[in-house]
């Protein structure tokens, strides 16, 4: 069969066998292909020959029952558009198709002329983006993190996923009516809308941002997002994480070791942090500044042969040995005291070291820490106080012969005087022996009564320095009857040496006020700072010229004074003859936690009392 005379025109005949798309001339009622071009042919499989004057039907191309309702339409209507259809492949794979037709008429005879478009593989495309679609649906809702999708432009909230819901405490409309910038603080919001200009530039990126919840909480998240292009507009997918503990936990141990830095390098002490892997040693200021240690020298070999070289030559051996003891062993502590030449090159300091050794699962030795306390101080007050001891003895000794033995000696005297009147029966006489000799004894027993005190005095160590300075005024207040008062702080930060010093102090000042300089009233005031402690006594007595007092060494403000110089203190004394008499001690204190101090201080017990 010929194609109609209308087919045959050389435009159309063209652009029919050229068409992309399939198109056919099919003969009615018969429904006989009367042309078909190669599109066709490859999209149903059959050669141009093989379907020319043969029915769609006969061939399995197409079933009676999709064809009629094909056939009405066009009978009825005059053309076709767009209807979906099946066609079977010469393989007998089905294929998906959309036909547009128009009926023509010539020389009385009906044709059909058909445009057919494979939908196979859009269909395809459609099939595998639905799934696809339903796989991130799927993945999107089941995603413990937080994730959302918003507008670039508009930084609306597309969609949420319910873990997005569950962080924030919202529900998923509260959410899609909401903007990115809503669950941002104000702080946070011009920093977002500079950074929301710059999301195309960044197609995926990492950041770290601070959101709130709907009851007010403030969350430290990292975001990790990707700007996609969805229906012609820029979205941006987010993935939330919260990270609001981890962060905490980053801050407390930056400031933890922030602390550990401060606290090394403010302390007074030599510490060091010798890492064996690594293959450094970290010194900090006070060893270097104290004991001059190299600078910026991080050579094990250099610090340790510079150590050992600063170790007193009677010392070396047996504290180099100790040392590597404690490393070849499987302790974890090594000590040792020794000598070490401070800075200037001359003098030696003696110290207690302390270190601690970190082994690895092996044994080995990884780390090495430790620190050494300057104890050349202590040595000193102690045996200040041991000479400090004796030359108070010294002193009792002396008051006793010089006060109580000579007052005891006019006693005898003054008897001996009274009992010759007697004996001449000058009774008046007699009677002013007798009431000189019972004023003699008086005074003898206050300074008896004074010495006995000072024989066994209020203990420091029991009731500290301002306990002590209390019971010291009211004995003198009961038994001389001088006026006293006290005016103290808290003495809870004195390290007990120098409380003990300062108790001695001011134990001389009120002997002298009361026995040469006779004061009827005395003061006592006690003031402590961070840096320092301040004792000042003063008396209303008679009063004396500090300068020839010193140089004559009278008056025991030679003691007092060297009592203060071993402390490192300043001693000042204002006075004259007729005026009153104020003596003031300023005493340095060490900073808080200064390891030569923490072995003179008295524990405490758990209630805080001294034990």
């Amino acid at each position: 069969m010929s194609p109609p005379v209308f087919a045959s025109g050389t435009l159309f005949a063209h652009v029919f066998h050229a068409s992309p798309v399939a198109m056919t001339i099919n003969a009615l009622p018969e429904g006989d292909y009367v042309d078909v071009n190669d599109s066709l042919c490859q999209l149903i499989g059959y050669s141009r020959e093989e379907l020319i004057g043969h029915r769609a039907i006969d061939l399995g191309i197409l079933t009676p029952e999709r064809r009629e309702p094909i056939i009405q339409e066009l009978v009825t209507r005059g053309s076709l558009g767009k209807r979906s259809q099946v066609l079977r492949h010469r393989s007998g794979e089905e294929r998906r198709v959309l036909v547009s037709a128009q009926l023509e008429e010539h020389e009385g005879r009906l044709y059909t002329v058909a445009i057919i478009q494979d939908l196979t593989d859009y269909i395809r495309t459609q099939d595998a983006l639905q799934a696809t679609e339903t796989r991130f649906r799927l993945f999107f809702n089941s995603v413990p993190l937080p994730v959302w999708v918003f507008d670039v432009d508009t930084l609306r909230i597309l969609d949420a996923n319910p873990a997005a819901c569950a962080t924030y405490g919202y529900s998923i409309d509260e959410l899609l009516s909401m903007t990115v910038m809503d669950i941002r603080p104000d702080e946070e919001r011009d920093r977002f809308r500079e950074y929301a200009t710059q999301l195309a530039q960044w197609p995926t990126n990492s950041s770290i941002w601070q959101h709130e919840k709907k009851d007010g909480t403030p969350m430290d998240v990292v975001i990790t997002g990707c700007t996609l292009e969805l229906g012609g507009r820029g979205v941006r997918l987010s993935v939330l994480r919260d990270i609001t503990q981890q962060l905490a936990a980053e801050r407390a141990l930056i400031d933890s070791e922030q602390r550990l830095q401060l606290i090394t390098e403010l302390s007074t002490d030599g510490i060091w942090d010798f890492d064996v892997r690594a293959g450094a040693v970290h010194l900090n200021e006070a060893f270097r500044r104290i004991y001059g240690a190299p600078q910026e020298e991080s050579d094990p070999g250099v610090i340790v042969s510079w150590w050992q070289s600063r170790i007193h030559p009677d010392d070396r051996a047996t504290v180099i040995g100790n040392l590597q003891a404690a490393t070849a062993g499987t302790g974890d502590t090594w000590s040792a005291e020794m000598r070490l030449l401070r800075a200037d090159n001359v003098h030696y300091a003696t110290v207690i070291a302390r270190g601690h050794v970190l082994r690895d699962e092996d044994g080995q030795v990884t780390r090495i820490t430790g620190a050494m306390v300057d104890i050349s101080r202590q040595m000193e007050i102690a045996e200040a106080t041991a000479l400090a001891a004796l030359e108070e003895r010294q002193r009792l000794a002396r008051d006793l012969h010089d006060s109580v033995t000579q007052s005891l000696y006019s006693i005898t005297l003054l008897a001996e005087v009274a009992r010759r009147h007697a004996t001449a029966g000058n009774a008046a006489a007699t009677l002013e022996q007798i009431e000189r000799l019972g004023t003699l004894s008086q005074q003898c027993l206050r300074e008896m009564r004074l010495l006995v005190y000072e024989l066994r005095p209020a203990m420091v160590e029991e009731s500290g320095l301002v306990g002590a300075l209390r019971q010291r005024l009211e004995a003198v207040e009961q038994r001389s009857g001088v006026h006293v008062h006290l005016d103290a702080g808290d003495d809870q930060h004195i390290p007990l040496p120098i409380q003990n010093e300062l108790f001695r102090v001011a134990e001389e000042a009120l002997n002298n006020a009361i026995k040469h300089a006779h004061a009827s009233r005395l003061a006592i005031g006690l003031v402590v700072t961070a840096d320092e402690v301040t004792l000042s006594i003063a008396d209303n007595g008679r009063g004396f010229d500090p300068q020839i007092a010193h140089a004559s060494g009278g008056q025991g403000l030679g003691n007092m004074h060297e009592r203060v110089r071993r402390l490192g203190g300043h001693f000042h004394i204002d006075s004259a003859p007729g005026q009153t008499t104020t003596i003031r001690v300023r005493i340095p204190l060490p900073a808080a936690g200064q390891g030569r101090w923490q072995q003179l201080q008295p524990s405490l017990s758990a209630n805080g009392n001294r034990v």
